[in-house]
């Protein structure tokens, strides 16, 4: 079986920019991830990433994305590094040896992640209203593809 990473952005976020946590909505695209990134046709995940949480409280909406799926699967979200650290999280990613492997970051700095991983992003930059896409990277012997799936619509 082909290592797969996924890619996605955390749940919508409030329009006061000094609120850092997510939405209603936010929360309920979180519960739907967990059941839609569990399923069978994914495989469960052997290691779930998100950015570690800033001084001024960024960072938190990706951890809280992950969480209901965190919950579900009994992982803990692993929050090594800052969002702007994305070379060194994208360096962590290439030499760990979990086959599936889910990722949530900050949408501003998801495609320097990806160029980090040695793929061109297909959204660059990622569009501010855009929480429904998810990057796949399927990494084979001849090298990363990458497609784009979109979550389920939340209600």
């Amino acid at each position: 079986m082909a290592r797969k990473l996924y890619l996605l952005r955390h749940g919508e976020k409030p329009l006061d920019p000094n609120d850092r946590g997510l939405t209603e909505r936010g929360r309920a695209r979180a519960k739907m991830l967990a059941e839609f990134l569990s399923g069978s046709e994914f495989g469960p995940p052997d290691l779930l990433v998100a950015t570690k949480t800033s001084k001024d409280g960024g960072g938190i909406r990706t951890q809280e994305t992950l969480a209901p799926l965190a919950e579900r699967l009994r992982l803990d979200v692993e929050v090594p590094f800052g969002k702007k650290e994305y070379a060194e999280c994208a360096q962590a990613l290439l030499i760990t040896h979990e086959q599936n492997i889910i990722v949530c970051w900050d949408h501003v700095n998801l495609p320097p992640l990806a160029r980090s991983l040695g793929i061109v992003p297909p959204l660059d930059p990622w569009p501010d209203d855009v929480f429904d896409a998810v990057w796949v990277v399927t990494f084979h012997p001849a090298g990363p593809e990458v497609t784009t799936l979109v979550q389920p619509a939340v209600p």
